[in-house]
């Protein structure tokens, strides 16, 4: 079942033309609605990342481990959701 998401797919060159640009984000957006569910996991494994290194943000005690990139954060309650172009976010 999940055998078709278990690839690494690589970013397109920079020097990409605009039309290579358009197909590789074709490919990615039919890779996200085919898999909602393990795009969303990859997600808030990145938003576990910034919430825990770059803000110092204990997770589990729900508490500041000291100065992050925002200096200490006194308390922290991230809203995530997909938006209407089924793009995830945070608030």
């Amino acid at each position: 079942m999940f055998t078709d998401i278990l690839f690494q797919h690589s970013l397109p060159d920079l020097s990409c033309t605009q039309a290579d640009c358009i197909l590789d984000f074709n490919f990615r957006e039919k890779t996200r609605f085919n898999s909602p569910g393990a795009c969303s996991l990859e997600y808030m494994n990145g938003i576990k990342i910034i919430i825990e290194h770059l803000l110092n943000w204990d997770t589990v005690n729900q508490k500041s481990k000291g100065e992050g990139i925002l200096g200490t954060v006194e308390a922290f309650g991230p809203a995530h959701e997909e938006q209407g172009r089924k793009t995830l976010h945070s608030h």
